[in-house]
Order: C-alpha cells, then sequence, then structure tokens
C-alpha cells in the first residue's frame, strides 16, 4: 500500500524520549470510570483495585504530567505468562488455500529452507477476492492486494507525521468516521476480523483505528495530486478515470492478542540495530471484500513461564526516573496499555529468531512534537530502550 510520507518532527521527538517508532491511535476501551488518583499517596495505587478505562492522574515530575486511559486485558494479572517464540514462516500452502480458496498452478516457491514456506503468486485471486488480478505473498509476513486496491491507495489520502497519522486533503476529518453505503463501519469491521481469525493463524484480532473513504474523496485526492504534481515527488502510475461505489472503502489498522493480551503493534527501530519483530497489521476492504492485506511478524509459541508483575509504584518511578535524567519539556502520559514486547535472544539453525514475548507497559506521551511510546518491563520494572 503506498501512501504519502513525512518525518517532520521525528529526530527532535525520538532525541527527548529515546525510541523510534509509529505511532498509532490509541484503541476505543469501555468508558472511562472516575480518576484513579490525583494525590500522590504510593498506598492508593495498587493494580489490584483498577479496571480497564480508569484513569490515572498523576505527576511523575514538573513537567511531565499523566492523565492516562489504563488497558488492560479481561484477564487477571495474577495469571500473566511470559511466552517464549519463535519468530518463523506461516504455512503457505495452508493459508494461500484458506484465503484464496484454492492453490493457483502457477503459484512459485521461493523458500530458502526445507523449512521455510515462501510462496509468490501474481494472477487471478480468484472467486473469494471477485475474480480480481493481484499479488500475493507469504513467508514470516503475509502480503495481498489486488490491482484493484493498488490503482486507490496510491492516492489515499494518509501521511505520517513523525508518528501521527493526518490527512493531506481538507474535508477528511468528519468523513473518514462515517459509514459507507456499502457497509456500516461495525460490519465491515466484524467481518474482517472474523476472516482474519479464521483464515491467517491468528487468533484475536483488535482495531487500533478505522477510516473511512469514499470514491468522491478519492477522486478528490487524486485531481488535487495531479494539478500539483510538479511539487509532488512522484507522479501518478495509471491514474484512475472511472470511480464509483466500487471505490468506496475502508482502511483499517490491527493489533493480535496472545492469551487475551495485544502484542507490539508499532515498527521499533533500537539504537543497537537489535531486530524487534512488532506485528504491524493493516487491511484494505471494499464492497469486494478484503483487497488489501499486509501482516508483518509470524511467531509460534514453544514455551510458557508464569510471571510476576511488579507494582504500579516500581513502575511509576522507572518513569520518575527516565525523566528525571533528561530535558523534556512539557510531556503529557496519555495512555498505559499492557502489552506483549518481544525481545529477540538467539537464532536458530534456519536462521528464525526466538523471542521472548514480555509483559510490558506501552506508555503513549505526548509532547510538543507529536506522539511517542516509552517501554518499561511489567516483570522487572526496567525501561525497555529503543
Amino acid at each position: 500500500m503506498k501512501y504519502k510520507k513525512a518525518v517532520i518532527g521525528m529526530m527532535a521527538v525520538c532525541a527527548v524520549l529515546g525510541g523510534c517508532q509509529k505511532a498509532d491511535e490509541e484503541p476505543k476501551t469501555a468508558t472511562a470510570s472516575e480518576p484513579v488518583s490525583q494525590e500522590k499517596s504510593e498506598d492508593t495505587m495498587d493494580f489490584s483495585t483498577m479496571k480497564n478505562g480508569d484513569r490515572i492522574q498523576r505527576s511523575i515530575t514538573d513537567e511531565v504530567k499523566m492523565d492516562a486511559e489504563l488497558v488492560l486485558p479481561e484477564k487477571d494479572l495474577d495469571s500473566v505468562e511470559i511466552y517464549h517464540v519463535l519468530v518463523d514462516t506461516y504455512d503457505g500452502p495452508k493459508v494461500m488455500e484458506d484465503l484464496l480458496g484454492y492453490i493457483p498452478d502457477n503459484v512459485e516457491k521461493t523458500s530458502y529452507s526445507e523449512n521455510d514456506n515462501a510462496y509468490l503468486y501474481k494472477g487471478n485471486l480468484g472467486a473469494e477476492f471477485a475474480n480480481l488480478e493481484g499479488d500475493f505473498s507469504i513467508e514470516n509476513q503475509l502480503c495481498l492486494t489486488t490491482d484493484h486496491w493498488e490503482s486507490m491507495s496510491q492516492i489515499m489520502p494518509i501521511m505520517w507525521i513523525g508518528y501521527d497519522i493526518q490527512f493531506w486533503v481538507e474535508g477528511c476529518e468528519e468523513q473518514v468516521k462515517q459509514d459507507l453505503p456499502f457497509q456500516t463501519r461495525e460490519a465491515a469491521e466484524q467481518e474482517i476480523r472474523q476472516t482474519l481469525s479464521e483464515k491467517t493463524e491468528g487468533t484475536i484480532y483488535r482495531t487500533l483505528q478505522m477510516y473511512s473513504f469514499s470514491h468522491q474523496i478519492l477522486e478528490k485526492c487524486q485531481n488535487e495530486y495531479i494539478a500539483s504534481e510538479e511539487k509532488q515527488a512522484r507522479s501518478i502510475d495509471n491514474p484512475r478515470t472511472d470511480w464509483g461505489e466500487t471505490e468506496d472503502c475502508y482502511w483499517l489498522q490491527l493489533e493480535q492478542e496472545l492469551e487475551g493480551i495485544p502484542v507490539l503493534s508499532h515498527n521499533v527501530v533500537r539504537s543497537d540495530d537489535l531486530y524487534v519483530p512488532s506485528q504491524e497489521i493493516t487491511v484494505g476492504y471494499t464492497k469486494n471484500g478484503i483487497e488489501d492485506l499486509n501482516i508483518i511478524a509470524h511467531y509460534t509459541v514453544r514455551e510458557k513461564e508464569k510471571a510476576t508483575l511488579e507494582s504500579y509504584e516500581t513502575i511509576e518511578n522507572a518513569l520518575k526516573k527516565k525523566f528525571e535524567m533528561m530535558f523534556a519539556g512539557n510531556v503529557e502520559i496519555t495512555q498505559m496499555k499492557l502489552i506483549y514486547f518481544p525481545l529477540c535472544t538467539e537464532q536458530d539453525a534456519d536462521g528464525f529468531w526466538k523471542c521472548d514475548m514480555i509483559p510490558t507497559w506501552e506508555f503513549t506521551i505526548q509532547t510538543g512534537m507529536g506522539t511517542d511510546y516509552v517501554y518499561i518491563n511489567a516483570v522487572d520494572g526496567m525501561e525497555i530502550y529503543g
């Protein structure tokens, strides 16, 4: 999927907070209850008394304030575990048959070892995809897109400013929240999540953000882009000449759960270049169904062990330590969310990474430069550095 991208302010945000990863909008959760606490007395802050949707209001330092939505799993925190996983490949033939409904005759096997089920296909995607032409590839990530979607997505009005998504065409802000004629947002989201859970070896998928783009908006985007093409970095390949309801579409970003806890869904670039296999998931959807699908990073659980989470006091002290040691300016922490952060340990004989899925508190940070994230290991209370 092709989008205009910008990195305005990214380096400045990274310099302040020490992490370089792309941000998403926060997922919708249960209606927030009354603030957990606005006092500094530590004995009032206990995970056992907190619930999903609570707000935590604290002063971390003089310049860093917390007014954060708490995002917790349904499971009890005392039952959280550490998972040892292998970042491997999909079962290529099975997922291809599940998604397409058949295995094409001219599919190309691109594996580098006997245990690497990597495949590449270009052609008719079959009845499950309205017999549209497109591309399909599967290895440690799954990518599928129709030629029809490609013709629309090259002018999708989404751009990244630092870690935040913004729209480069006026008039999108309200329209992107509306239902489209062919299907409501709720029904489309439900169908997408069900399809992914049944056909991509996943379990439970949750929506991080969802945008609606009518064909009128997309046509407007194309016309405005072409009108200013001499100022653009690249030209549009084969601009569409016909726009109609078939081009109405939803675009989603999702996250996948591991035993009820979301897996890291933001791209993390560490300063030591250590690979972090975050699981980024995007979907494009029209009246034809799913027309674009990207799932980065596939993993298989090998073992698990019981984890004991550190207290809220320990986690907050780690935040204080981080921000007291730097000049951060005015910072607001807007969300505190329990996720699994994959930490790579070693590679196996086939070159696949072994990882520990560590229960981690992901803090969403708002600065004058945009959004960033801070990660605190929920088991040992130490920061996981970007």
